[in-house]
């Protein structure tokens, strides 16, 4: 199976449709970004059409400060979310 870190340098693009991403578990499989103070994002945006679900990954190094409503760092959740076993950091 998929182990270990994935490094993201900016936001992933939107796939405009619902979707699921599953992880291996927590503590095995990491999407990190390297979002900080002069390039701030988010990894995953989920657009308000979109239901979606995300299980057994961790999810790290979003920076939201300085973005729209600077609230959060690694999903900017519109639609409909549901995590599973997922550790958002």
């Amino acid at each position: 199976g998929v182990a270990g870190t994935i490094t993201v340098n900016s936001l992933l693009p939107s796939l405009g449709r619902d979707f699921s991403i599953v992880g291996p578990g927590m503590g095995t499989l990491e999407i990190k970004g390297t979002g900080d103070a002069m390039n701030p994002f988010r990894i995953f945006k989920i657009d308000a059409s979109q239901s979606c679900t995300i299980s057994g990954l961790d999810i790290t190094g979003g920076y939201a400060k300085g973005l729209l409503g600077d609230n959060g760092g690694g999903i900017a959740n519109y639609g409909t979310l549901l995590l599973i076993s997922a550790d958002i950091r």
